[in-house]
């Protein structure tokens, strides 16, 4: 079986504030009508980006969600993880 194709975004903060990130994007995620998928590990977050109703092909959507994620991440001062490191 072939991975789904994604698009990734980890981010470090304290376990806490990435809780928080986590409403905020879910929250811009229904305002948008699309959904990453969401893990917390101990001061990480990671967002994987699909567009699950058009065959879990990267689409136009994930590349914007990616955005409002990169946008909220920013302004809670969550730093980018390096795909190498996340």
């Amino acid at each position: 079986m072939q991975p789904t194709p994604h698009v990734c975004k980890t981010f470090e903060h304290t376990y806490h504030e990435c809780v928080h990130l986590a409403m905020y994007v879910a929250a811009k995620a229904r305002e948008v009508g699309h959904h990453p998928d969401i893990d917390i590990r101990w001061q990480r977050i990671r967002f994987g980006i699909t567009t699950h109703d058009a065959g879990h092909r990267i689409t136009d959507l994930d590349f914007a969600m990616a955005r409002h994620i990169d946008a909220i991440a920013a302004g809670h001062g969550a730093k980018p993880v390096p795909a190498g490191d996340a």
